[in-house]
């Protein structure tokens, strides 16, 4: 794992990305609903793990919890204010 200053360089887009990957949604899923191609969903996965320090996908979304860890909180918030959840 890593500290809050990795975790806190998630762009806005990749913020939006992981709460699309906790809502359930699968990568093609997440390509439609951000309207980029699926090769771009997957660099932004990618980019998303390394920044995170895992390697895995469920410790991805393990992490992604931790981050977004705030009971009332929707993927509407992360787009309305999404420097409140990455921190840049």
């Amino acid at each position: 794992m890593t500290d809050d200053t990795t975790t806190a360089r998630l762009t806005p887009r990749e913020a939006e990305i992981g709460w699309h990957l906790l809502a359930g949604t699968d990568q093609r899923g997440i390509a439609g609903k951000i309207g980029v191609t699926h090769e771009a969903a997957k660099a932004h996965l990618s980019n998303i793990r390394a920044k995170l320090g895992v390697t895995q996908h469920t410790e991805m979304l393990a992490r992604l919890r931790e981050m977004y860890r705030t009971p009332d909180a929707t993927i509407e918030d992360a787009r309305r204010h999404p420097r409140t959840w990455c921190n840049i």
